[in-house]
């Protein structure tokens, strides 16, 4: 982990080498790009037009061929005597620039939830109603009918930060889930819904390891056996977060529920399991596909340094390529924060000024040379 790296030629044989071992997925893989601070703003700053044209210049030379959005409830949801309303405005701008530089869009309807629709009574994410997201969902769906073709439930669910309390989170997300599902389908049964957007890692006293909370929203125990009576789940795929931000990406947690990159085959497993005991499936029966919906290495990590931090990117592309069930790639921000508490939180690809890093070179390079070998979906 401390040897440099060889020269750029030396660099893209090795990513050429990666590439070719073992044969690619049959569906290419598809590259999709998230950054709703560059795209949408941060917390009292506004999207500007040089940051936003940087991140699209760095997604074309990615080939991403999808940009993902969160969609926060409580950015859109309003009251107005005592009815629920939505203002999509905040949002409309942001999925209608991606439409215009030909971008597809995926969607994570999410919260933190209105101060009504939670148990506490306070905008967050403590027992959101299913029933109120129900609608939340319904209404998004309605709207962005003909602009959006994939929507995925909640955003790490396995999070306190995102979803609580803890002890329920599993049971309320399938609620949750079932309420979103049942909602969008309902405006639009050709959409895909994707099921998960689940963390990789515990420690335990946080985050719930993945596969630990796909048991609970599935009723299974440890071994797999049925807990009570769940009625079965159906879904188009499944999202997850492969992280390894301090270790390479083959790299494959400390506990057995973990699941990163480098042990996405004990998702799979279970999945199958899941699939053939009627838990959790596709609408054709069969255990889903997976979509790694955020991926990334921190630019000021003490850990992971350039060069080893291209190295590392572009090997993770390349594991995603040879996953014969891995459809998308997902990396996650563009664009450096432009201010702290945000920049705690840097895998931009480019500086807060749009100036490219070295690992966007890196991942560019590969990706040249990955389009020419047929294996990525294009734009």
């Amino acid at each position: 982990m401390t040897r440099r790296a060889g020269p750029p030629a030396l660099a893209c044989a090795t990513a050429l080498a990666l590439l070719a071992a073992p044969a690619p997925a049959a569906v290419p893989l598809e590259i999709a790009v998230q950054d709703d601070g560059t795209f949408a703003g941060l917390p009292g700053i506004g999207p500007t037009p040089r940051r936003v044209k940087a991140g699209y210049r760095a997604a074309r030379r990615l080939h991403a061929r999808v940009q993902k959005v969160n969609l926060l409830w409580k950015w859109v949801a309003h009251r107005v005597d005592g009815h629920e309303t939505y203002d999509w405005s905040f949002y409309d701008r942001v999925i209608d620039a991606a439409a215009a530089h030909g971008l597809e869009l995926q969607v994570t309807l999410t919260g933190p939830a209105p101060a009504w629709d939670t148990g506490d009574h306070r905008t967050g994410v403590f027992r959101p109603d299913p029933r109120a997201f129900g609608r939340f969902s319904a209404a998004a769906a309605e709207h962005y009918r003909d602009r959006v073709r994939r929507w995925a439930i909640w955003n790490e669910p396995n999070w306190p930060s995102w979803l609580a309390p803890r002890r329920r989170a599993a049971l309320l997300y399938r609620r949750l889930y079932q309420a979103g599902w049942a909602a969008v389908k309902g405006v639009d049964p050709g959409a895909l819904v994707l099921f998960g957007e689940l963390a990789p890692m515990g420690p335990p006293e946080a985050a719930i390891p993945p596969l630990r909370f796909l048991r609970g929203v599935t009723c299974r125990d440890r071994h797999m056996n049925p807990k009570r009576r769940c009625g079965p789940l159906e879904t188009d795929g499944f999202a997850h977060h492969p992280y390894t931000l301090r270790w390479p990406p083959t790299y494959r947690g400390p506990g057995r529920d973990d699941v990163t990159l480098g042990s996405l085959g004990r998702l799979r497993s279970v999945l199958r399991e899941l699939a053939e005991a009627g838990a959790l499936q596709t609408p054709g029966g069969r255990p889903p596909d997976l979509y790694l919906t955020e991926y990334g290495y921190h630019a000021n990590s003490r850990a992971i340094r350039e060069p080893l931090r291209s190295r590392y990117s572009v090997r993770a592309f390349a594991m995603a390529v040879r996953e014969p069930h891995v459809r998308q790639m997902v990396w996650y921000q563009l664009l450096g924060p432009p201010r702290s508490p945000e920049r705690k939180w840097d895998t931009g690809l480019l500086g807060p000024n749009g100036h490219p890093r070295p690992i966007l070179r890196a991942l560019a390079r590969w990706v040249r040379e990955a389009s020419k070998a047929g294996v990525l979906a294009e734009p």
